[in-house]
């Protein structure tokens, strides 16, 4: 995947760069939402699938589990 800045060391999570926006996220890469092999940042997804549903495509399936914010740390099970 395209747009990696960083792993964090074994967590399971990097630090993107958003493919739409260009700004940088945490997530989980293997749950992250890609478009084109680049990864899109929760809020380009929440902001475009309003506009897709109202123009007769469907939404961007996402799991909102795979963002994470800057401080959050991963569930543990």
């Amino acid at each position: 995947m395209t747009n990696v800045i960083i792993m964090e060391g074994d967590t399971g999570v990097a630090r993107f760069f958003c493919g739409n926006c260009g700004k940088s996220f945490r997530a989980i890469p293997s749950l992250v939402t890609t478009a084109n092999k680049y990864p899109n940042c929760l809020d380009c997804i929440v902001w475009a699938n309003p506009q897709r549903l109202a123009a007769g495509i469907p939404a961007i399936p996402f799991n909102r589990a795979a963002y994470l914010s800057d401080t959050e740390e991963l569930p543990s099970y």
